[in-house]
């Protein structure tokens, strides 16, 4: 059982709370923070909290949970704006990449107008690609075939040279890479927010059982319950 001294909650500041529901849990993570630090502080009526199983260790603990809990709050909020931001960088990948890829589609359909193998070889029949996987798979046909003379001639006629290409490549890559970053941020929020969440649980349980016993015990002493913030 830890012995360690309780932690104020305003340090590290968390992001700021987008949903009423996130800020609800950060005043009650701040509120209970305020609790146990009045509760350690209690001189006049700790043998009737040592009645109640609120000792000295048990009230340490509960600071530990607070910790813990505002600890978990603090990192669910980075990570939630970490994916944020991988989205944002995903975004712009799509946005550069899909736009190259399109540009470049349209000149090398024109390269192979009458030749539906040659199109189908670079991979230029068919719709627009609608999703991410069709897009890296069709955008890495068409840069495999610059590489083939064959095609490469075809396709230079039009302007889609191996420079270019080698761009669309790329540009493809760092999709590629973004879309990692963002899957990684992704399953590091959903981790963070479950952590959190059981975090504040463990807090706010603990919280509910001590009102209930406060309430009871300390009826007629409401100078008590005010200054733990129980009125």
């Amino acid at each position: 059982m830890t012995t360690e001294s309780n932690s104020t909650p305003e340090e590290p500041t968390p992001p700021r709370a987008h949903s009423a529901q996130d800020k609800k849990m950060e005043t009650k993570l701040i509120v209970a923070g305020q609790l146990g630090k009045a509760l350690l502080e209690e001189t006049e009526v700790t043998a009737e909290l040592k009645e109640g199983s609120y000792d000295q260790p048990e009230l340490l603990r509960f600071t530990e949970l607070q910790k813990k809990g505002w600890d978990d709050f603090v990192i669910q909020g980075q990570a939630a704006a970490e994916q944020k931001i991988a989205t944002k960088k995903f975004n712009a990948a799509n946005r550069s990449a899909r736009g190259t890829f399109t540009k470049f589609r349209g000149m090398g359909k024109s390269a192979f107008m009458k030749d539906p193998e040659g199109r189908q070889a670079v991979g230029l029949n068919g719709g627009e690609p609608d999703s991410f996987a069709l897009l890296i798979g069709a955008g890495r046909k068409l840069t495999a075939a610059g590489g083939k003379p064959e095609y490469a001639v075809m396709l230079a006629k039009k302007g889609v040279t191996a420079v270019k290409l080698a761009d669309l490549g790329a540009k493809l890559d760092a999709l590629e890479a973004a879309n990692q970053a963002q899957e990684d941020a992704k399953a590091a929020a959903g981790k963070a927010l479950a952590q959190r969440n059981a975090s504040a649980q463990l807090v706010f349980d603990w919280v509910a059982e001590f009102r209930m016993f406060a309430k009871a015990e300390f009826k007629d002493q409401p100078d008590v319950l005010k200054r733990w913030g129980l009125k």
